[in-house]
């Protein structure tokens, strides 16, 4: 935990750091100024950790009462905002640009009720490149290897080895790799 890092838990929470599992939060991305960064866990989440994941200056990660956030070895850039209710997973060698928001719930209810859940559990795959300012919804997984462009919205399941862009996001390319 770097400087300008708040960091609150609930006595309740587990924090489970397998083999290698490391959380670097509030680190400085270049020369940018510092900015403040934020880990909070509510009543009886869970934080996993199954890999080096480090997150830069001005990330904010909440898992609020009851969810559980699974981070593999991944990148998180600065101004990411991740916001677990119910279940989120990253996966290895993955790539989230700065100002990207991950969301597992609609964080409200709207009037009158409906039949649509307001929290669904989002899985990213492994060697997943998010672009700046995506926006990823709750429900969706996104396939091993894919490249969510920047400034998209993904509302949907994006398979394997393809390129996702606009709003809301669609498939524009399919069968890519990419080097990190």
């Amino acid at each position: 935990i770097y400087k300008n890092t708040g960091f609150r838990t609930h006595f309740d929470s587990i924090i489970k750091v397998n083999i290698k599992g490391k959380l670097e939060m509030g680190k400085l991305w270049g020369r940018e100024p510092s900015l403040l960064s934020d880990l909070s866990m509510d009543h009886e989440v869970t934080l996993v950790l199954n890999g080096y994941c480090n997150c830069f200056s001005g990330t904010t990660i909440s898992i609020q009462r009851g969810g559980t956030l699974t981070l593999g070895n991944c990148l998180i850039n600065n101004k990411v905002s991740i916001i677990c209710s119910k279940s989120i997973k990253i996966g290895d060698m993955t790539d989230i640009a700065p100002g990207v928001l991950i969301r597992d719930s609609d964080g409200h209810i709207l009037l009158p009720r409906t039949e649509t859940s307001m929290t669904s559990p989002i899985i990213i795959g492994n060697n997943v490149w998010i672009g700046s300012n995506a926006i990823i919804l709750k429900g969706v997984h996104i396939g091993d290897g894919a490249v969510i462009a920047a400034g998209s919205v993904v509302n949907k399941d994006i398979p394997p080895h393809c390129l996702a862009a606009g709003v809301p996001a669609k498939v524009i390319r399919e069968n890519i790799e990419w080097i990190h």
